[in-house]
């Protein structure tokens, strides 16, 4: 995270750590919704021209949206709420989001490789590592910081 941080001599970045606990399962909530195709006034619902989205408290399963980025241009309303078999839908609100991966989720180079071009995944596949490091997260031990103002002794 320090390499991140420091990656501008000037104006460093604001760097975050995400733990596993931030990463919230929505299964439960898109359970409960449904991904209309017409808008509430009958016009097809075109999600990839979408400009600007307003959600209300108090109308819970609507959308207003409106693909004009004109800020006086009027909203249209989709409501994602499923037909109900039963008398009343629940509240969005009332749902408890469990953790996604509690434990974590481990990575492999297989599942990343995807994200490569193949014409690339030669140099990938032959860089070298200690399968040690590389399961506890060690990135960098005692390099030489190459980027930092003052680089007297300074390691990361």
């Amino acid at each position: 995270m320090e390499i991140t941080k420091r990656a501008r001599r000037k104006h460093h970045f604001e760097v975050y750590e995400i733990k596993s606990e931030d990463f919230l399962s929505y299964r439960e909530l898109t359970k409960m919704i449904v991904n209309r195709k017409i808008d509430m006034g009958g016009q097809k619902v075109d999600w990839m021209k979408i400009r600007s989205v307003k959600l209300d408290k108090q109308q819970p399963y609507t959308i207003l949206y409106t693909t004009d980025s004109d800020e006086y241009a009027e909203y249209r309303m989709v409501n994602i709420e499923k037909k109900a078999t039963s008398c009343q839908s629940p509240e969005l609100h009332a749902v408890t989001l469990p953790v996604l991966y509690p434990d974590g989720r481990v990575i492999s180079k297989a599942s990343l490789m995807k994200y490569i071009p193949p014409q690339f995944h030669g140099f990938y596949k032959s860089l070298k590592h200690d399968s040690a490091d590389a399961t506890n997260g060690v990135d960098v031990v005692d390099e030489r910081c190459d980027f930092c103002d003052n680089n007297a002794d300074q390691t990361v």
